[in-house]
């Protein structure tokens, strides 16, 4: 597993910028998490060309997004803030009822998966948890989760044996995995 370091800005509060395009819920998050400890929000967007600038603009630690808004409909808003700004630890918040949108999130890179229908401790503890360097997933996401390795996990672990495997058979033919063992006798 790769280590991923703490995040903290000078005045060792986690800058978070959420973006929504629920104005009401997008206001009553940031006013909730500027309230906490150790969360500064730097930042709330409506979705789009402008949450990208914005987040240049102020350089989040973390970026709490919503992959479901209309504005984004035409492209796809983790690879554009991840392109834009690699170092972000993105994470999404969902309905958390489209087994899609949880794939995607976790095979683009995002540190986290939290449920809109989700408490507000939960979301609380998923920024505390990606800032400290580990990855958040809802454990209302358990099911879907464990349905997902259910289908696929057998194919993914056999997938990756079979490379494994070619590698071996692909050293043997070009003679590395012999001149080696010359070299050990």
């Amino acid at each position: 597993m790769k280590t991923v370091k703490k995040m903290y800005s000078e005045n060792g509060k986690t800058r978070v910028l959420v973006i929504d395009d629920h104005q009401l819920f997008r206001e009553g998050l940031s006013l909730l998490l500027a309230s906490r400890p150790g969360i500064e929000v730097v930042g709330k967007s409506a979705s789009g060309p402008d949450a990208i600038a914005l987040a240049k603009e102020t350089r989040p630690d973390i970026l709490l997004l919503d992959l479901e808004p209309a504005p984004w409909r035409s492209g796809n808003p983790l690879a554009a803030v991840l392109d834009s700004l690699p170092d972000v630890r993105v994470i999404i918040m969902s309905s958390c009822s489209d087994e899609r949108i949880l794939r995607n999130a976790l095979e683009q890179g995002a540190f986290g998966v939290i449920c809109k229908i989700s408490a507000f401790t939960e979301v609380e503890a998923a920024i505390h948890h990606v800032s400290e360097g580990h990855r958040y997933l809802s454990p209302n996401l358990a099911d879907l989760v464990f349905d997902l390795f259910a289908e696929n996990g057998a194919d993914c672990v056999a997938e990756r044996d079979g490379e494994r495997e070619d590698e071996r058979v692909a050293d043997r033919v070009t003679g590395a995995a012999s001149d080696s063992s010359r070299k050990e006798t």
